[in-house]
């Protein structure tokens, strides 16, 4: 998540199944916010976001990313050149893990999103420049940035302050018809895994490390998550006498993104 503190070092792999009452609650340096800075605006409400329920019904399950040190290694200014890029996602070998674990999730039928406090304007540069790559995989009215905190209507600050990515994620999709079961938020700040938890009881938490973000461990447990969630649908619909049909998975994914890690030596 985006942060003014540097991100400390990770001394060893985050619990996959983010546990809220055991994370530590200081991911914020003292004095400063998790939340974007106040500005005045005159977007668009979000009720406008009408592909949000074509989405719930169209996919099974919905991995929601943080983009700052989750997707990206650290923190993005924007103002990176492309060298400076790259290795703000790790390197290549990372942005190919990420590359295919995104392109697993799509095949595994799930819908992806972002959640940041960083600007839209900034993920979608960044995610489209030429030798990062990510941005096709993502629907650009699913790429939420701080904008997005500022078109929450006033009834959305339940939990106390508005910039909180729980609200958004409610405002957006719980209240849309997704079940907090079919949702996996992904975020290396305790404060938003809190939040969303908060939203969405039942959800999957899964933490990122502040220092480099998702790393193989963390997408093989996101892409797990979301088979599970597409094998129990099919059950179901198996149940009720009408399987659903649906593009069978490209053959990736935990044997070719631990080829990829081995090749890279990059830690899990």
């Amino acid at each position: 998540g985006r942060r003014t503190a540097p991100p400390s070092r990770c001394t060893a792999t985050p619990s996959l199944m983010y546990d809220i009452e055991m994370g530590t609650a200081g991911d914020t340096a003292a004095g400063t916010s998790n939340a974007p800075d106040a500005r005045a605006s005159s977007l668009t409400p979000l009720h406008t976001y009408t592909s949000a329920q074509l989405l719930m019904s169209e996919h099974p399950a919905l991995v929601v990313f943080d983009f700052d040190a989750t997707l990206a290694s650290v923190e993005i200014s924007g103002s990176e050149s492309m060298e400076m890029l790259v290795r703000a996602f790790g390197g290549t070998e990372r942005i190919s893990l990420v590359n295919a674990t995104l392109r697993a999730l799509r095949g595994a039928g799930a819908a992806l999103a972002i959640c940041s406090f960083n600007s839209k304007k900034v993920i979608i540069k960044t995610l489209g420049a030429e030798r990062i790559g990510l941005l096709h995989h993502f629907d650009v009215a699913h790429v939420h940035g701080f904008e997005s905190f500022h078109r929450l209507p006033a009834r959305s600050g339940r939990y106390g302050d508005l910039y909180h990515k729980g609200n958004l994620i409610r405002e957006l999709f719980l209240g849309r018809g997704l079940a907090p079961s079919r949702l996996c938020f992904v975020d290396d700040q305790h404060s938003n895994l809190r939040a969303v938890s908060m939203a969405a009881p039942g959800c999957r938490l899964v933490r990122s490390c502040p220092s480099r973000g998702i790393g193989a461990a963390e997408c093989e447990a996101i892409l797990n998550w979301a088979r599970g969630v597409r094998l129990q649908e099919q059950a179901a619909a198996s149940l009720q006498g009408s399987i659903p049909h649906t593009q069978a998975s490209p053959p990736l994914e935990a044997a070719s993104i631990a080829r990829t890690v081995a090749a890279a030596g990059l830690p899990v």
